[in-house]
């Protein structure tokens, strides 16, 4: 008997799974991040409570109405090249704003 070896699939679900939980991760720092500036926002701008809520809420309510713009372009360019553009960004800002010197710094 000449048994071939059984080709491994290039992109498998364990391929497909890293980009996904990077998404899951970026998805969840950006929520994140507004509520953690409520504090220096809250001491500069001295808004009441109900003002502070807002401002968080807001950072929020603003991302929806953009995913139905990133899902009409993953329709047109595809999923995954979407995904992983969509992580490149997130990441280049993000490495942009931890190297920033100066300027106001939320404390933690």
């Amino acid at each position: 008997m000449n048994a071939r070896p059984v080709p491994r699939e290039a992109h498998g679900p364990r391929t497909a799974a890293l980009p996904c939980h990077l998404a899951l991760l970026c998805g969840a720092l950006a929520v994140a991040a507004p509520t953690a500036a409520v504090p220096l926002v809250s001491h500069d701008l001295g808004p009441g409570p109900a003002q502070t809520a807002w401002f968080a809420a807001a950072y929020q309510l603003g991302c929806g109405p953009l995913q139905l713009g990133a899902g009409r372009i993953a329709d047109r360019y595809g999923p995954r090249r979407v995904l992983l553009g969509a992580l490149a960004v997130f990441t280049a800002g993000s490495l942009l704003a931890a190297a920033a010197v100066g300027g106001p710094r939320v404390p933690y």
